[in-house]
Formats: C-alpha cells, sequence, structure tokens
C-alpha cells in the first residue's frame, strides 16, 4: 500500500508541474530556447516571425500564444522576435535598450508591420502574396496548423564550431531536397539571443523584469539571406551545404544564443523549412 500510495503521488506531482507550463501575467517566467532535434525523423518546422517592441503595451500577449503554440509543438517551431519600429526605440532611463536590427528595420519595413499595428506575427511569411500574412497573436495558432500539414519538402541540418576566446561561430548548413519541385529558393541564416531581461510595457504597468526571448541579433548572410539553388528545378536527394561565419557582439551572452536556418521561395516568400541550434 505504501508503494502504491508513493506511485500515485509522483504522477500527480508530474501532472502539476506539466499543468503549470502556461505563462500567465505578468510573463516573468524565463525558459531555455527552443531547440529542434529531430533526429533520423524529419519534421516539417515552422518559423514565426515576430514583431514586437519593449514600448508595446499589447505585445506580450503575443510572447504568451507563440509560448502556448511551443508547448504545443516543442520540435516544430523556431521562433525569432523582431524588434523594430516605433514601439521599439529606447526612450529615457527605463526603455534605455536597444534590440533593434539593421536587418529587422528592413523586414518590418518590407512587410509593412509600422502601418499595420503592433505586434504582429508572420507563420512562414505564408499569404504574402495574397495579403493574409500578418496576423494578430489569436491568429498565429490556427494558421501554425495550417503550415504543418503536409510532408517537409527539404531537411536543414546546422553544425557549428564556436570559438569562446575570439566569439567565431564557423557555421555550416546543409540542406537536402526531399521532393520534386520547381523552385528559385533562398536560405537565411539568423543569429538570436535569448533570457535578456530588460523592462517591457505592459497594458497596465512596466514589468521591469521582463525576461525577453528569441531577440534577433543579426542576419549572417543578409536580410533575406541568398541563392541556395542554381536554376529552378530541384529533385529529391539532391543536397546542399553552406559555410558561414559570424563574430559574436561582446554584449551577447553566448551562452544564450542560437543560430537560426531557414529556406524559403524567392517569389512567395513562403519559409518551406527551417531550423535551430544553440551555438554553445
Amino acid at each position: 500500500m505504501k508503494l502504491r500510495i508513493t506511485f500515485f503521488s509522483i504522477l500527480a506531482l508530474a501532472f502539476i508541474i506539466h499543468a503549470c507550463d502556461k505563462i500567465e501575467s505578468p510573463y516573468r517566467i524565463a525558459t531555455s530556447g527552443n531547440i529542434i532535434d529531430t533526429g533520423n525523423t524529419v519534421k516539417k518546422v515552422i518559423l514565426i516571425e515576430e514583431f514586437t517592441g519593449q514600448r508595446c503595451p499589447n505585445c506580450p500577449e503575443m510572447a504568451v500564444a507563440i509560448k502556448e503554440i511551443s508547448n504545443s509543438y516543442p520540435e516544430q517551431l523556431v521562433v525569432v522576435a523582431i524588434h523594430a519600429g516605433f514601439f521599439a526605440m529606447p526612450l529615457g532611463t527605463t526603455f534605455s535598450t536597444d534590440y533593434r536590427t539593421p536587418a529587422g528595420n528592413e523586414l518590418d519595413q518590407f512587410f509593412s508591420i509600422g502601418s499595420a499595428g503592433y505586434p504582429k506575427g508572420l507563420v512562414n511569411r505564408s499569404g504574402f502574396s495574397s495579403g493574409t500574412f500578418r496576423l494578430e497573436s489569436d491568429e498565429l495558432a490556427g494558421r501554425v496548423v495550417e503550415e504543418l500539414d503536409g510532408d517537409p519538402v527539404l531537411d536543414i541540418k546546422i553544425s557549428n564550431v564556436y570559438s569562446t576566446g575570439s566569439r567565431i561561430a564557423d557555421i555550416v548548413v546543409d540542406v537536402n531536397v526531399m521532393a520534386q519541385m520547381q523552385r528559385e529558393l533562398l536560405f537565411s541564416v539568423f543569429i538570436t539571443e535569448d533570457s535578456l531581461v530588460s523592462p517591457q510595457q505592459d497594458k497596465t504597468e512596466v514589468i521591469h523584469d521582463y525576461v525577453h526571448r528569441h531577440i534577433l541579433r543579426a542576419a549572417v548572410n543578409g536580410t533575406w539571406g541568398e541563392p541556395l539553388n542554381e536554376g529552378s528545378v530541384l529533385s529529391p536527394g539532391t543536397t546542399f551545404s553552406k559555410t558561414l561565419q559570424q563574430t559574436l557582439g561582446s554584449n551577447w551572452n553566448d551562452e544564450h544564443c542560437h543560430i537560426v536556418a531557414f529556406v524559403y521561395d524567392d517569389e512567395t516568400k513562403e519559409v518551406l523549412q527551417a531550423a535551430e541550434v544553440k551555438i554553445r
């Protein structure tokens, strides 16, 4: 009887811990980055680009929505938080940190986020051609489900060698084609940093110990990346290997930095596959 009580007590404790994983206001819970490791099974991995700002009172709601989606699809979601626009501008001593980047500013302008209002999320940049790509917080989950439908057409694997002395990451991105297609593809590599603590405006207060996640730090091969293939016809089994290098900023915590790689269609801007690994 004693052993049975202990067993069910452990089960109950595990259930409680799992149930408490949801983030509630004021969003102060810090968690480690979401690392995609699909092993031998290739899964479709979705890219969410979160356009946000530290002075945006509605932006924490989108961070919560994204966290909940990540809990549902822990191995199939890569997130990049792009601080850009009016609400990302530093102001006074409270909002003195500047998370903006040249690449983030360019993406923000290209996708006209400012005119649509913050926050906005892009899921695989799908809907760009039809103008339905800028999503509200409550629209993200449905679009993720839509994008997860079907089999992956590409597999992306990232490897890197990082020197703590020079703070240089030598990055290799391998892309394997898994389906016949006729597309002109580009590949992009970003560096993000997780778990940065600084103030964030909420609807009712300034949260001084807010944990900012997935912050875009650099676009390694430019805002729009570079061509993956020459010609548009791609056959299953075709592989590409790309080598890049990035020096981490002196104020970045390399233990919280990640490499994000994704491949997208040059014409439609649709992201076909994404991947993420820790730098260290």
